[in-house]
């Protein structure tokens, strides 16, 4: 049986990743990283906080631990899924052009970038880019 895949741009390290969600109490941060790093025996790869939603992240492998009190998790909880895609703008196209409808537009974030979208199929998702920081520029001292 011949099963074909095709990607953006044909590139397979340009998939997206779908991160499950794992929200917490604010306590609950560090226990839960610290087991998954443990059942997924790889380390913590992403850590920020998020001060406007008074929230705090990481990530392990495709686990995304969200911690911070009720209040601040309440409109977290209405998002499915997240999935992580090499280009916003690209991916909301071709989502939008097969029926998803923009719920939230795009808008920076300590990450990158996200947008919220619903599927057809009533599926709440948070895709967003990562954006690596620039790099400040080395200066030889004179």
């Amino acid at each position: 049986m011949n099963h074909t895949v095709t990607v953006m741009d044909d590139d397979p390290a340009l998939l997206p990743m779908l991160q499950v969600r794992v929200l917490v109490p604010p306590d609950g941060l560090e226990p839960v990283v610290r087991f998954y790093e443990k059942l997924l025996a790889q380390p913590c790869n992403l850590r920020f906080s998020y001060p406007e939603r008074r929230l705090e992240l990481a990530g392990v492998g495709p686990v995304l631990v969200i911690a911070g009190a009720e209040a601040a998790l309440a409109p977290v909880r209405a998002t499915d899924a997240t999935l992580l895609v090499p280009c916003l703008d690209a991916y909301l196209e071709r989502a939008t052009g097969l029926g998803a409808r923009l719920v939230e537009p795009p808008k920076a974030v300590p990450t990158g970038r996200n947008a919220r979208v619903r599927h057809p199929d009533g599926l709440l998702v948070e895709y967003v880019e990562h954006v690596q920081p620039s790099r400040p520029e080395h200066v030889q001292p004179s």
